[in-house]
């Protein structure tokens, strides 16, 4: 926040962009399920549009220049929507839950012939015996559940995410 010639400048950092949005609102998925980021979000806006303001400067994006305080209210209605649809996939419809088996100290049974192990690493059986590894992050672990699964052939791996390497 400063103040220049008595008007109230707020940098918002990447809280607000233009038209009422989010610069990246993946940013808002704290954890892919809940609301949690996206209250997060409306709790820093409403915090922010409180605020006697000229000017709102995002990180990026132009500045807003007309009527910030209203388009963070805009901004805030939209994250109070995101939060209340978060959780449901058909509202009205019952949340069923699959009680995950323990295979062993490093892995479950989520599905048939579907198996977690390590943090987000995942093993997928066909019909036919032969496995799918998905996010196999360190094939140490994976070695105790195909060896517990009777060393179905592994045929495929595929990777959803990288980290960047320092």
């Amino acid at each position: 926040m400063l103040t220049h010639q008595g008007k109230q400048i707020i940098f918002c950092g990447d809280a607000a962009y233009a038209n009422a949005t989010v610069w990246q609102p993946h940013h808002l998925e704290w954890d892919h399920w809940t609301g949690t980021g996206a209250l997060a979000a409306w709790e820093g806006i409403q915090r922010i549009a409180n605020l006697g303001m000229y000017l709102l400067c995002p990180s990026h994006g132009p500045i807003i220049r007309e009527k910030p305080q209203a388009m963070l209210r805009q901004l805030a209605a939209k994250l109070l929507k995101f939060y209340h649809a978060k959780g449901q996939i058909c509202v009205g419809e019952p949340d069923d839950y699959w009680t995950p088996e323990i295979t062993n100290n490093e892995a479950k049974g989520l599905l048939p012939h579907l198996y977690q192990f390590g943090k987000n690493s995942y093993l997928l059986i066909s019909d036919t015996g032969k496995a799918m590894l998905i996010d196999p992050w360190s094939g140490d672990l994976a070695q105790p559940l195909l060896k517990k699964l009777g060393n179905p052939k592994v045929t495929a791996a595929t990777a959803t995410r990288c980290k960047a390497f320092a």
